[in-house]
């Protein structure tokens, strides 16, 4: 039997056990003298298999992307970033002309329109187009990808990053959630990219996520005694339009 097999037998009765929330630092269980631990943060734990898991999983993590973009920035580049909403990652944008496109945006100057059709934008005309969280709720990927591909300049970016790991969440819909490969297929199939970078992020892997943001609790997973939703992995895509 294995430890969390252990605790789970137990029944936590009195002062002999209990569970209890020790901020950041992690949710603790005891059960008469044993206690388990559990980080708030995948920084907090060590992978114990360096070399040895998945060569087809490629932990590049987040800034790897980003660094693609800030390497690319110039005076006069453009930025299009879809499901922006109000803005929040305009930082990422520095060095550039920033736009945001949404279906009900709250940032000035925004496109408005659903990626999956969006023919007022115009073929070839930003720089970079960047989504974050994004293509889990649309309900087209395939043509999400497509026009993102199209209003790309050519030699420009398409910068992905969407979830293979998380709790549901609809807002206003949860459809999908991708694989590196699966996430690479998307746009290569479009025949007018080539791949810079392709793998995973994990940094929240282990945070508890508890939802709440959404009304009903449409958000909240199951909660054990070892919190909430404790699997938290982004997957990673950078692209180049090919140039005519």
């Amino acid at each position: 039997m294995n430890i969390l097999s252990f605790f789970r037998k137990q029944r936590f009765e009195g002062s002999k056990s209990r569970v209890r929330e020790e901020g950041d630092s992690g949710a603790m269980i005891a059960s008469g003298f044993l206690q388990l631990v559990v980080p708030r943060s995948a920084k907090d734990f060590k992978v114990l298999n360096e070399g040895a898991y998945s060569p087809h999983v490629d932990m590049v993590g987040r800034d790897a992307a980003f660094r693609f973009i800030r390497e690319a920035a110039a005076p006069g580049k453009s930025f299009l970033d879809v499901g922006g909403r109000k803005g929040e990652r305009r930082a990422l944008a520095e060095g550039y002309e920033y736009r945001v496109m949404d279906i009900d945006p709250g940032w000035s100057d925004a496109i408005v329109g659903d990626i999956c059709s969006c023919a007022h934008v115009s073929t070839d005309s930003f720089d970079i187009v960047f989504s974050m969280n994004l293509l889990e709720h649309v309900a087209d990927p395939w043509a999400a990808a497509s026009e993102m591909v199209r209003i790309a300049r050519p030699g420009g970016l398409v910068v992905q990053i969407v979830p293979f790991s998380w709790r549901y969440h609809p807002f206003p819909e949860d459809y999908w959630r991708f694989s590196h490969s699966g996430l690479r297929l998307l746009f290569e199939k479009t025949g007018t990219v080539e791949t810079l970078l392709s793998g995973y992020d994990a940094e929240m892997r282990r945070k508890d996520q508890r939802g709440g943001s959404l009304p009903d609790n449409l958000d909240v997973p199951p909660i054990d005694e070892l919190g909430g939703w404790r699997e938290h992995w982004h997957a990673l895509w950078v692209g180049r339009k090919i140039g005519r």
